[in-house]
């Protein structure tokens, strides 16, 4: 009894490297796709005379991955 399993796979991909002023190096490179966003943090509370009060505690900005598997091309320069 044998078997054998093979997988090959090739691609390519091409990005025009543009001249950018004082740097004299360039590579191609792959990133995940992310997604940058803002979250907010409130607390809420009642005052003694029954009203309702919302206070901002703070925020900061998020750069999450995306679930889907996205890849995106770019040019990083040195």
């Amino acid at each position: 009894m044998g078997g054998s399993w093979s997988k090959s796979s090739s691609w390519s991909y091409s990005i025009p490297a543009r001249n950018k002023a004082g740097k004299t190096k360039v590579r191609m490179t792959m990133f995940h796709e992310s997604k940058k966003f803002k979250a907010t943090k409130y607390t809420y509370s009642y005052d003694a005379h029954c009203r309702y009060h919302e206070h901002k505690v703070g925020a900061k900005w998020f750069t999450a991955p995306v679930k889907k598997d996205s890849n995106v091309w770019g040019l990083e320069w040195k």
